[in-house]
């Protein structure tokens, strides 16, 4: 009997000290190949918070750079958080909102200066990323790489102060996007857009919601919004930072 218990405890023991083992366990790095990666990425419900930053490795036909992958999700009209209509009213007359204030915070208070940035945002997400790029406290101290919007109405920036490249991506049927001043008053700016066909004319909800997840209709362009390019982007998932305001 005590040579039983003295096995148990043995193997109790060694079962405690592998637990640490276990749940120190690494992820494997999340892959964005394309656009349909990131639409899905920003686009799932995700109750930790409608900001993620997230240290990631871009790779392109030149070679490989370390980076951080800034994304931002659309409109909660549920009025959760910082990506309220409030905030999509303040940000259509290039206004400093909650929402562009909790993410020019959440990218300060996460990312090491000097670092390389990846953004990416989804209609009002895409609106804020907009202005992030524009930021002054955001440009002096990163380097802005590339900025992907889907399904964003522009937002009248000072484009002299802008930093990397800023690709806007709509489906056609998308309506979105035109709710936007620029379409009235800047109608040349606001047709810089790449704009692409698809199935759901006549289906609002499928063209800004559900289209930007479809590889059918944007599988030939890349992570970074690039038609027929290479990019792609690997999220190290567990230094990953979800923040919610």
């Amino acid at each position: 009997m005590k040579k039983a218990i003295s096995v148990l405890m043995v193997l109790c023991l060694c079962g405690l000290a592998m637990a640490p083992c276990a749940a120190a366990q690494e992820l494997e790095p999340l892959t964005l190949s394309g656009v349909p990666d990131v639409g899905r990425f920003i686009l799932e419900p995700d109750p930790a918070g409608e900001l993620h930053i997230a240290p990631a490795t871009l790779e392109t036909a030149e070679g490989a750079q370390e980076v951080w992958f800034v994304s931002l999700q659309g409109i909660d009209w549920l009025m959760r958080g910082a990506n309220n209509f409030f905030s999509y009213l303040m940000v259509s007359f290039n206004i400093s909102s909650s929402y562009f204030n909790f993410a020019k915070n959440g990218i300060l208070q996460t990312v090491p200066e000097g670092s390389k940035l990846v953004l990416a945002g989804h209609s009002l997400g895409g609106m804020i990323v907009q202005q992030l790029i524009c930021a002054d406290e955001i440009t002096s101290r990163y380097e802005v790489i590339n900025a992907l919007t889907l399904g964003s109405p522009y937002v009248m920036v000072d484009a002299g102060k802008r930093e990397g490249r800023l690709v806007r991506l709509e489906d056609r049927y998308d309506t979105i996007p035109r709710f936007s001043i620029a379409f009235l008053l800047a109608p040349s700016e606001y047709n810089g857009a790449v704009k692409r066909g698809s199935p759901y004319f006549g289906n609002a909800n499928g063209a800004h919601n559900h289209s930007y997840r479809n590889g059918d209709v944007w599988g030939a362009f890349d992570a970074l919004g690039a038609e027929n390019g290479s990019a792609k982007l690997l999220l190290d998932r567990d230094a990953m930072t979800s923040l919610r305001a």
